[in-house]
């Protein structure tokens, strides 16, 4: 009698674990977020990061990146004190 009882009582237990792990792993994931792993070379990653370099870079008068700027910033940090 206790071996039937044992065995009547695991099953609902087994039914709803096994149910919970299926449904847990077949849902949707979470919406990778910028920096995540996953999305590291993704081609929406590369065009979020053109975007804010060019929103960092551009002069918001003119609308345009100003010529030779990679060299201009380069000259300002050799006159900065070296650490």
């Amino acid at each position: 009698m206790k071996r039937s009882f044992t065995r009547t009582s695991l099953a609902p237990v087994l039914f709803v674990a096994f149910s919970m792990a299926f449904f847990a792993c077949s849902s949707n994931p979470k919406p990778a977020f910028y920096g995540d792993a996953a999305t590291a070379g993704a081609d929406e990653d590369a065009s979020e990061r053109l975007q804010h370099e060019w929103m960092m870079l551009h002069d918001p008068a003119t609308g345009k990146i100003p010529a030779r700027i990679r060299e201009k910033e380069m000259a300002f940090a050799a006159t900065l004190p070296q650490v």
